[in-house]
């Protein structure tokens, strides 16, 4: 089983025991704010890992950045069950995929907007507006340019994709005259 899979089910049996779109948000931040501690300092992550450290202290150091953190006992609970089940290593992972259901819960989807020439503020506002109409969801949208589109918008939410650029508007007009 791939380590994302896993990480998965972790962040989803997480997110199932929290009720409140609130708790939701502030245990994504728990979470995260932990990931990111094991990322930046590789001695964290080697000494919560390292087979010849006894559980015990795992436990202590585990609890002593949590508390420095100001994190929930809900989060301390999680991070010791991924100590125990020597899942720690997985805690980016983990955290990068809660991210992922925390967005789903509350209905919220990324979209990456292309454009042909750089939008401003009310143009990207107006994008983001046609997205969420669209999507029924509300769209965090980041914008980037890409020239070869010659004009248009190209959108990105998930997998799928929204072509509205002039470069594939051609390309299908030049398949539509080369059948005929």
């Amino acid at each position: 089983m791939s380590q994302r899979v896993i990480a998965r089910r972790f962040a989803l049996a997480l997110s199932d025991t929290i009720a409140q779109d609130d708790g939701l948000r502030s245990m994504e931040q728990e979470v995260g704010r932990f990931a990111a501690a094991v990322e930046q300092v590789p001695e964290l992550e080697e000494y919560l890992v390292g087979p010849l450290v006894p559980s015990e202290r795992k436990r202590d150091a585990a609890v002593a950045v949590l508390e420095s953190q100001g994190a929930s006992e809900r989060c301390r609970r999680f991070v010791l069950l991924l100590l125990e089940r020597h899942r720690v290593v997985l805690v980016p992972l983990i955290a990068e995929e809660f991210s992922a259901v925390v967005r789903d819960r509350l209905g919220i989807v990324d979209a990456e907007v292309t454009s042909a020439m750089p939008m401003d503020d009310a143009m990207q506002e107006r994008t983001r507006a046609a997205l969420m109409q669209l999507t029924g969801k509300e769209v965090r949208a980041s914008f980037n340019v890409d020239p070869s589109l010659v004009g248009g918008l190209r959108a990105r939410i998930g997998s799928t994709i929204y072509d509205g650029s002039v470069r594939c508007r051609l390309d299908r007009l030049r398949e539509h005259i080369v059948k005929e």
